[in-house]
């Protein structure tokens, strides 16, 4: 009799055990651009307010890259969502209600990096990704995930969202021109010294002396030896097509290695002409991209460079009637040897552009079509990517 009591006391708490028990969390870490992180992109959008959300099942930051998918085992549940980067050494929080049962949630908590780390990456690392769930106080599970983090120079372009729909960033390459970058300084004083120009004033001067400044900073790079080099590719090129990325030198690649491909070259020179108040847009066709400048504070006129022409021979004969450059130079500046260069430039910059005008001017088209304007960026809160202060600034060209 004793043993049958013991039993019975023993199979109820089972019973009430199980009753109590909480039900199975289904649950998995969420991963905005998959098993990549791309520096250049946590940089370049850091200080663009977040965007409004208009879901209800999605909690935390908005443009949110790492955290959780869960079915909400109860109502109310109070949900804390941790997540932590350690090759980044960034870490962030989110603590909320979880509303309705049964109901799948997003939670993306605000991650706080180190920025000042991010721009040190120059190749591509694994890192672990550890997701922390806790459910009304208690754990309901950790994992990890290892991620890949690219090199700063891979240039974020494209991304397939949860959803399945195309999300395209040809915006990304308006943070790799730094006009702030503290090279720029010797650059121009080598443009001075060249005597091509007396001082950089921007549009104070007219048509022609915007032309005269374009040309002194083209002259500084032709005498600095630059060439065209066609790297664009990056480590996961063809890999994942559901992110698509590339290879882009931040000022300070270029300038140490006078090499840049088709954007190398037109953010380069973005970066300088937006230093000396002459207003730049990168025109990115299929396959390329080449620079636009605007002639006139007010962005009526504009005209255009195609700075792979840098360091080229064999160029055909330039008109500078037919690239819009005649009477903007004095015979001195026709004598120098970067001079039919330029020309040359300006001539298929412009050829380039009327081309294709149609589908550049069509914002609602083609994707592969777009006119990016740094200052409109600016204004948006894309910010320059810094350059990494652990290296050397590029010293004067003898």
């Amino acid at each position: 009799m004793k043993r049958q009591l013991l039993l019975f006391t023993f199979l109820s708490a089972v019973a009430g055990s199980a009753q109590t028990a909480s039900p199975a969390i289904s649950w998995k870490p969420s991963f905005l651009t998959g098993d990549q992180l791309f520096p250049s992109f946590i940089l370049a959008t850091s200080a663009i307010p977040p965007r409004e959300n208009t879901n209800p099942y999605y909690l935390g930051d908005p443009d949110g890259l790492v955290g959780v998918e869960l079915v909400n085992p109860s109502i109310n549940t109070r949900v804390k969502v941790n997540v932590k980067i350690d090759r980044l050494e960034s870490a962030g929080v989110f603590e909320g209600v979880l509303e309705i049962r049964n109901q799948r949630y997003e939670v993306f908590p605000k991650i706080l990096y180190r920025y000042d780390l991010l721009p040190r990456i120059h190749q591509l690392v694994p890192a672990n990704v550890t997701v922390s769930l806790y459910l009304n106080g208690r754990l309901a599970g950790t994992r990890t995930s290892v991620v890949r983090i690219h090199s700063i120079n891979d240039c974020l372009r494209g991304f397939r969202e949860p959803d399945g729909k195309l999300r395209t960033l040809p915006w990304m390459f308006a943070a790799y021109v730094n006009e702030n970058h503290p090279a720029i300084d010797q650059i121009l004083s080598d443009a001075l010294d060249t005597k091509l120009v007396n001082r950089f004033v921007g549009y104070q001067k007219g048509t022609d002396e915007v032309y005269q400044q374009v040309f002194a900073i083209w002259d500084v790079f032709q005498r600095r030896g630059f060439r065209y080099s066609g790297i664009t590719i990056t480590p996961t090129s063809g890999v994942n097509r559901s992110i698509t990325s590339q290879a882009v030198r931040l000022v300070d690649d270029s300038l140490r290695t006078s090499q840049a491909n088709c954007i190398d070259g037109s953010v380069l020179f973005a970066s300088v002409l937006r230093r000396v108040g002459i207003d730049p847009f990168l025109v990115l066709i299929p396959h390329h991209a080449f620079l636009g400048f605007y002639l006139d504070q007010e962005h009526r006129t504009t005209n255009f460079l195609e700075t792979t022409r840098m360091g080229a021979v064999d160029l055909d004969q330039a008109s500078a009637a037919e690239s819009g450059l005649d009477g903007a130079f004095n015979e001195r500046a026709k004598d120098t040897v970067s001079y039919k260069s330029f020309v040359s430039a300006v001539r298929y910059g412009l050829d380039e552009y009327t081309k294709n005008k149609d589908k550049l001017l069509n914002p609602g088209g083609d994707v592969n079509y777009r006119l990016i304007d740094i200052a409109r960026e600016r204004k948006r809160g894309i910010i320059p990517i810094a350059a990494d202060d652990t290296s050397p600034i590029p010293l004067k060209q003898r």
